[in-house]
């Protein structure tokens, strides 16, 4: 994907968000994210912070991402 500057972040996100992938995204990313951090991304991307990082497709994983970092 061409929003991503750099993979070895993104790479790191992965392990981190997929860490516990039967957690939530909002659990497994507290690992390395404020909560208020983590819950203003996923508002902001109209998603919900009980999902589990396989509820996303591609495209919302990179764009949380990038609203992270």
């Amino acid at each position: 994907n061409t929003k991503i500057s750099d993979y070895r972040k993104y790479y790191e996100f992965l392990l981190v968000i997929f860490n516990a992938k039967r957690k939530t995204i909002l659990n497994n990313l507290l690992k390395k994210y404020k909560k208020e951090d983590i819950i203003s991304a996923v508002e902001g991307l109209k998603l919900n912070t009980t999902l589990r990082p396989e509820d996303l497709n591609v495209d919302q994983m990179v764009d949380l991402y990038l609203k992270l970092n």
